[in-house]
């Protein structure tokens, strides 16, 4: 059974490269040309001697919302939100620590903050089309609270955030507390002590120990007025 699972689990791993090699091709070659690649392309870049092959991955991209099939055109495949933009994930408490990742809420199209949200079909947004290859690999937080208020941080803001496991003293993080609770603060390493300092005296720094465990760097800080 064991070898069993390790052989289900080792297929599963090999297709999500593949599946993320296809992606990664579209979104270069839309960057590069403004157009996606045909099939007989992508199948060029990959290294499949079948289309079937090809057709399959992308049927699976389609499903996880990443991409929009249009059948019987050339150049049928169209990026969605998802494929280009920064994920809105969730809510980060920044006060007392709370829960916060949940299900993606949204996109921003990239770190200059327009933010769209995604429908449950996956369809492309316009605003998808105003995307960088710099927003990659990033993701958005929702705040609450106003601990971090005295940086610039409100309640409901988003923060964009730059996945790392560590930081410099001063950098304003996320952070991961006792493995399911999260929070932002700025990191404050002083002799013999290292602990979350909040930017708001109405709440109290809180240590760094063995539980805690950094996320990333906030790195830019959106906010939309109604």
């Amino acid at each position: 059974m064991l070898a069993f699972n390790t052989h289900v689990w080792y297929c599963f791993a090999m297709s999500s490269l593949v599946r993320d090699k296809i992606l990664t091709f579209i979104r270069d070659y839309h960057d590069q040309h403004q157009m996606p690649p045909t099939l007989r392309e992508i199948q060029d870049h990959c290294g499949f001697s079948a289309i079937g092959t090809i057709q399959y991955h992308l049927k699976n991209l389609a499903a996880a919302g990443f991409l929009e099939i249009k059948p019987r055109l050339s150049r049928g495949i169209s990026l969605t939100p998802r494929a280009f933009g920064i994920p809105i994930v969730g809510r980060v408490p920044a006060g007392p620590a709370q829960l916060a990742f949940e299900e993606v809420e949204g996109y921003l199209s990239s770190i200059h903050g327009a933010e769209q949200s995604l429908p449950r079909s996956g369809k492309t947004s316009p605003a998808a089309s105003a995307a960088s290859p710099e927003s990659r690999g990033l993701f958005a937080l929702r705040v609450k609270g106003d601990s971090m208020v005295g940086a610039g941080i409100l309640d409901n803001d988003l923060v964009i955030v730059h996945p790392q496991s560590s930081a410099k003293n001063g950098d304003i993080v996320v952070a991961r507390l006792n493995q399911d609770e999260s929070t932002v603060k700025r990191l404050v390493r002083k002799p013999g002590i290292i602990h979350l300092a909040p930017e708001n005296p109405a709440y109290r720094p809180i240590p760094v120990d063995d539980t805690t465990e950094i996320i990333g760097k906030v790195i830019r800080v959106v906010r939309h007025y109604s």
